[in-house]
């Protein structure tokens, strides 16, 4: 449950803008003492935030952790510890309402500038909350052209963006019609590699960035995945999406004591993919990560 306000856990939204997130502010002190909350960036007054933070000896890093308001609350807290020596001084948390905040934004920005606007802003999940309809909205405001899926690929790989990925397993089944829901784009998932020779109980999805601890799948299914995308007339975008780690082109991923390495790499002339994946592991992610990298250098 921690994980859902960081950034790195920001929720899938029909409205996503700076990918979701926004930057807590903080003041740090002596050792032992509270952390107190600067502010926010960008401003969100609509938020109330707690600080039950404690500021930890230098050296033990970002431990802190923001949880998202209750149903029906405006507050959030910062919960954790933060060393007096991280120099960023702002934990990275998720916008709990993105589609409320450009509401807010957009209705303060026409305020600034002298426009007249009637109500507060407002949001599907805001008006949920009150028990009020949502309106149908039938006046098309402003239309932007999405990045290439190319260029989202690029990123979602290179910078881990968890967010992309929940939003293409959604979209996959909006462009088949079907109704875009995590149950439905995983169901998609599951059956669009079934045709292709893939047993579905060997990919146990919950979402689509991995972050859930209820993710199981094989190494030999994302070998089999791998080696698939190479027939593919897109392979070489997405190779050039997968960052360079050890001198190999491949994908990392991490959750509490797990730790994977899947991509491609060519020894003696001839065309390798691999997967590898270390579960319950004891001692320091850097510790496990120069094991598994030696085993990686084999391939080369």
């Amino acid at each position: 449950m921690q994980d859902l306000g960081t950034y790195y856990g920001a929720g899938a939204n029909a409205l996503c803008w700076r990918e979701n997130l926004f930057d807590i502010t903080l003041n740090t002190g002596r050792v032992g003492t509270p952390v107190t909350i600067r502010g926010s960036v960008p401003s969100t007054p609509y938020l109330n935030f707690k600080s039950e933070l404690v500021n930890a000896a230098a050296g033990t890093g970002d431990n802190a952790y923001p949880y998202l308001p209750m149903d029906g609350t405006n507050v959030m807290y910062l919960r954790g510890t933060y060393a007096v020596d991280e120099t960023k001084k702002l934990v990275s948390a998720a916008i709990p309402d993105p589609a409320f905040d450009m509401a807010y934004r957009l209705t303060d920005t026409l305020k600034r500038i002298g426009i007249n606007v009637s109500g507060a802003a407002e949001s599907s999940i805001s008006l949920t909350a009150k028990a009020q309809p949502t309106p149908v909205m039938n006046i098309v405001l402003g239309s932007f052209t999405s990045p290439t899926l190319s260029q989202i690929i690029y990123w979602t790989n290179r910078k881990s963006i968890n967010l992309y990925a929940e939003e293409l397993l959604k979209a996959s089944t909006a462009k088949m019609n079907i109704t875009p829901t995590t149950v439905n784009g995983v169901k998609f998932l599951q059956d669009f590699w079934q045709s292709r020779g893939i047993d579905p109980r060997s990919m146990d999805v919950a979402d689509g960035c991995g972050l859930s601890p209820a993710d199981r799948i094989t190494t030999m299914t994302v070998a089999t995945v791998l080696q698939s995308a190479k027939k593919q007339p897109w392979f070489a975008d997405f190779y050039d999406s997968l960052p360079v780690y050890n001198d190999m082109h491949m994908k990392s991923g991490s959750i509490h004591n797990v730790l994977a390495y899947a991509g491609y790499q060519t020894k003696n002339g001839r065309d390798l993919c691999f997967s590898i994946i270390v579960n319950n592991y004891n001692g320091s992610g850097k510790g496990i990560k120069e094991k598994m990298f030696r085993v990686l250098d084999a391939l080369k």
